[in-house]
């Protein structure tokens, strides 16, 4: 391993103390591992500052092991040959020609059953509807807003006429009954729906993606009918 090799920089001070932004290169000589070590030290902490096309502080090394460029990250040295973040130790290894090795990949997880269940709850679609016991409580719902509304009319018109304040107050009372009476039954509608789940292709399923009996039944009956021919009393002749 050589003792020296030859360091330039661009973007630093003279002193090492702070990122200047300059892209002068200034000769450093030859460096031994202390010096070299000593100059990644004071490289890692330095940053791009924020100005106009600014020069990252940036230190190129040449020695025996090959050429080598770092740049400051305000935390850690950049390596753009071995496209590594490196500490300064690692970096003047590096410099020096010893290679830094990076950690191999994590090998990737296999697919369990739970995920395979996640992806199938997924692709079900929940869905409600009103059924028959909420059908007709919504339409007298709508009957009551209904006369509600009428009821609001025949207030407004009662008092045009000046009918006396007995009758007016009576017909306010029914109006807001109706329309109360309606409210409720349409909140009772909305909670007597039926909750059923559909596939993606719309065709029912259970709340875990399987396949309903009734519908498979359905399915395998129908596939009997398709492939099952035509049979009349001339084939048992």
């Amino acid at each position: 391993m050589p003792n020296t090799i030859d360091v330039e920089t661009q973007g630093i001070s003279d002193d090492w103390s702070k990122a200047n932004g300059e892209y002068e290169t200034k000769s450093r000589g030859g460096l031994d591992k202390a010096q070299v070590l000593s100059a990644m030290v004071h490289l890692a902490p330095l940053d791009t500052p924020q100005s106009d096309d600014p020069c990252p502080p940036h230190v190129q090394t040449n020695g025996p092991g090959g050429s080598f460029s770092f740049v400051g990250q305000g935390g850690s040295i950049y390596c753009v040959e071995t496209d590594q973040e490196l500490t300064p130790q690692e970096a003047t290894e590096t410099a020096f020609g010893k290679r830094v090795m990076a950690p191999p990949p994590l090998v990737a997880p296999r697919p369990t059953a739970s995920v395979s269940t996640s992806a199938a709850e997924i692709m079900v679609i929940k869905k409600r509807k009103l059924g028959m016991r909420g059908g007709i409580v919504m339409f007298l719902a709508l009957c009551f807003l209904t006369g509600a509304v009428v009821m609001g009319f025949g207030v407004a018109s009662m008092k045009s006429r000046g009918m006396s304040g007995d009758d007016v107050l009576a017909a306010m009372t029914m109006g807001i009954a109706f329309g109360a009476i309606g409210i409720l039954l349409i909140i009772l509608a909305l909670k007597a729906r039926r909750t059923y789940f559909v596939d993606k292709s719309g065709d029912r399923v259970a709340e875990d993606g399987s396949a309903l009996t009734f519908v498979a039944m359905a399915h395998h009956l129908g596939d009997y009918d398709d492939g099952g021919g035509d049979y009349s009393g001339d084939d048992f002749d």
